[in-house]
């Protein structure tokens, strides 16, 4: 639904909701609210207006769309750098208990489980 609104960037309204989604777009990836400039009150629209508004719309949704999308990437790659981080250091831990069980019990590595 992209119909005019009232927001609370102008007095007396005129902030329609892809204007406010364009402005929260910006903001999650780092910049800041677009300027009010230009933003008129659109109540009598006429055909065209209403067909640019949908795609204005589709516009908003695949901006949003990317932003999620590059928001889900760098989670996964946080998560995959944790994961192999933490692998290591298992690995790490593990030799070392097994070079401690060596020496205690005066076993052999290769009589050693896997």
């Amino acid at each position: 639904d992209v119909r005019p609104q009232r927001g609370a960037g102008s007095p007396g309204g005129g902030e329609t909701k892809s204007q406010s989604l364009l402005d929260a777009a910006a903001v999650i990836d780092g910049g800041a609210p677009r300027s009010p400039a230009g933003r008129g009150d659109r109540s009598s629209e006429s055909g065209s207006e209403k067909e640019g508004n949908t795609l204005e719309a589709g516009a908003i949704s695949r901006e949003r769309n990317r932003i999620h999308a590059r928001q889900s990437r760098l989670r996964r790659k946080r998560l995959m750098s944790s994961l192999q981080e933490e692998m290591e250091q298992l690995e790490a831990e593990r030799a070392r208990l097994r070079e401690q069980v060596v020496q205690r019990h005066g076993l052999t590595h290769d009589r050693l489980p896997s």
